[in-house]
């Protein structure tokens, strides 16, 4: 989103826009992290900083999204998405993704497409 990449579609863009509340889940920046630490993703190190910039919130993973993990069914194997879906239906929020395993979940899902 903030570096115009082509990769989210200018529909998501606009989604992303005119939300009412723009959240950035702590589960995403962990994962971010972890990447950057193993040479997986090479990102600035001020991405943080925009991101706050920009109008999006920080989402805090806390004790009850992670107790919503148990009652999750194992239709995905990442570990990373399994949190984000769990915060999502713990908070009750639409989360943006680019796949499509997420629909099975009883989350309201915007496909980035």
């Amino acid at each position: 989103m903030l570096d115009g990449s082509q990769v989210l579609t200018d529909r998501s863009r606009q989604l992303i826009q005119d939300a009412d509340q723009r959240l950035v889940s702590s589960i995403s920046i962990s994962e971010i992290e972890i990447k950057r630490s193993i040479a997986k993703l090479t990102i600035p190190d001020s991405y943080l900083e925009k991101i706050i910039e920009s109008g999006f919130d920080e989402l805090p993973f806390d004790f009850e999204d992670a107790f919503g993990l148990r009652s999750l069914p194992l239709h995905h194997n990442d570990s990373f998405d399994r949190m984000l879906i769990s915060q999502a239906a713990v908070k009750g929020l639409t989360i943006l993704a680019n796949d499509t395993s997420f629909r099975r979940y009883n989350i309201p899902v915007v496909l980035n497409e």
